[in-house]
Parts: structure tokens; C-alpha cells; sequence
């Protein structure tokens, strides 16, 4: 017998139980990572969105020192004023947007156009200048359709969680809208809602100094219904009235994020009714002028 046979028939073969073992093991160990591995990405886009809402507060101040110190309106209507301004203006000129009217929008609008992030364009209008190209808009459902993975700190890094008035036999919502009840925007890239107390349609406009208990008053929140969110039941909801909060719990854990007008970000579980947001959790969502 040659050394070549005697090396041959002296290796053992791994037996079927051993193999199901090494299987058993492997199984187990990807079971242990895998839940381990999503909770490490979940918290990665929690705090790359909470990254986000901090830069929005950068670009708030930047807007605030060059206007007086006023807050950024969560929305605007400067169609009947002398001077319209650049915001939501027709760009390039002769073009009409792609989603809303002129000179109407929130406060996106107003931030992507003075931090001067724009123009961007969609894939099929590179070529033909008449085409809207969101240089003072800020991206919208039309866009991120064309472009899903486009990032800008307006959004969150995770996706709207549902759309509005969702009908759970046929999962469609309501009509479409660039923002508020109806928007049916359910995997688009997660909307920050500011807070429609600083709403300006209707005169009012606040600084940053009329704001009392500025830690404890909220500008922007997660939401799945659009850029604004009304500061009453209707946005965050009443479960003794059965009235379904519009705040997009998307993280893990089922929390929110929200940005303060202080600058600072804080997560939070859902609640009961705004009371409770209020009273008991110390988030100011009206009368923020008063004590």
C-alpha cells in the first residue's frame, strides 16, 4: 500500500449529525445577528434624521438673522403682496411647479431656497430649460419619485411609515396634496411637519424672542400627512375622541423625533392627547407666545 492511500483512508468524513450540528449552530448565531444588525441601522437613521433637524434649525437662524429675528413660517401665501420674493417663484421663468401653486408653500420652501441647495433636476428635464428645476422649492412627491434615495436634511432618512386617511381594505389614501390631510405619500422619504402655529396666512408672525419656554416648544415633528401639522387634536390626536394623531412614529421603539426651538432634538412614544403632550411631557405645541 502507497503512502497516497494510507493518507487517504486515514481522514474521517464528517458524519450527518455532525454537519446538522455545524448547520444548527449557524442558524442560531444568524438569528442572534440579524435582530442586532437591524437595530444597529434603525439607530443609524435615527440619528442621522435627528442630524437633520438640527441642521434645519441651523438654516432657521441663518433666515431669522437676515429677517429680524422672525421664526420661518411653517406656511406662506405671498400671492397678493407687492413684493413676491424668490421663494416658490417660477424657476426658470414661464415654468409652473409641479405640485402647488406660486408663491404658496411651507417653511422647506423658505429654507432650501436661502440655503441655496437647489436646482435640481428631474432625470427626464435635464435637457429642456423650461422645466421646473426646484432651485427656490424644495423637492417634492414628483421628485422623489423620480430620485427615492435623494437626501437633503428637510427629510427624515426613514420613510413615511402610511399615508393620510389610509382605507385598510384597498390601502389607498386620499387625494394628493404638497402637504397636510390627504397626502398619499407612503414610502417617500419621512416628512418633518413644523408646527402650524407659525402659520403667516394669516398675519401673524413671530420672533424668536416672543417664544416663551423656547426648550419646551416644538417647531418641527415626524409626520406622515406633509410639511405642516396642525397644533391642536387634528395633528397629534385624541384617543378619548378617536381622533388619529398625524405624527409618523417610525423609529424603533415606536418614537418620534422632534426639534425644539431651542435647537435641541428629542424622541418620544406616542401619547394619549395633548394634554398629556402638555401637561405631563412638558411639549409646548400652543400659544408658544405665552407663559
Amino acid at each position: 500500500m502507497s503512502k497516497d492511500t494510507v493518507a487517504r483512508t486515514g481522514r474521517r468524513a464528517f458524519s450527518l449529525v455532525e454537519i446538522i450540528t455545524v448547520v444548527g449552530v449557524i442558524v442560531v448565531l444568524v438569528a442572534i445577528l440579524l435582530p442586532a444588525i437591524g437595530v444597529v441601522s434603525s439607530n443609524a437613521d435615527w440619528a442621522s434624521s435627528q442630524n437633520n433637524m438640527k441642521q434645519v434649525f441651523t438654516y432657521m437662524k441663518m433666515y431669522s438673522t437676515d429677517n429680524r429675528e422672525f421664526v420661518p413660517p411653517s406656511r406662506f401665501d405671498y400671492t397678493t403682496s407687492s413684493y413676491k420674493g424668490k421663494v416658490r417663484s417660477a424657476s426658470p421663468p414661464g415654468s409652473i411647479p409641479n405640485v402647488g401653486d406660486l408663491h404658496e408653500g411651507t417653511w422647506a420652501d423658505t429654507l432650501w431656497t436661502i440655503s441655496g441647495l437647489g436646482p435640481v433636476l428631474l432625470p427626464d428635464t435635464v435637457d429642456n430649460t423650461t422645466e421646473w428645476n426646484y432651485r427656490y422649492d424644495a423637492p417634492d412627491s414628483v421628485f422623489y419619485r423620480s430620485f427615492p434615495d435623494y437626501e437633503n436634511p428637510f427629510r427624515s432618512q426613514v420613510a413615511n411609515s402610511r399615508n393620510t386617511f389610509q382605507n385598510e381594505s384597498t390601502g389607498t389614501g386620499g387625494p394628493e396634496l404638497p402637504y397636510g390631510p390627504g397626502a398619499n405619500h407612503k414610502g417617500d422619504p419621512g416628512y418633518f411637519a413644523a408646527n402650524n402655529f407659525f402659520d403667516s396666512r394669516n398675519g401673524n408672525w413671530y420672533t424668536f424672542a416672543q417664544i416663551r419656554r423656547e426648550a419646551e416648544s416644538l417647531y418641527l415633528v415626524d409626520s406622515y400627512a406633509g410639511e405642516v401639522i396642525e397644533p391642536d387634536s387634528t395633528g397629534f390626536g385624541d384617543a378619548n375622541s378617536q381622533t388619529e394623531s398625524q405624527v409618523d412614529f417610525r423609529y424603533a421603539g415606536d418614537v418620534a423625533i422632534m426639534l425644539m426651538m431651542d435647537g435641541h432634538v428629542r424622541s418620544e412614544p406616542p401619547w394619549e392627547d395633548l394634554d398629556e403632550l402638555e401637561q405631563d411631557r412638558r411639549i409646548r405645541v400652543r400659544n408658544l407666545d405665552k407663559r
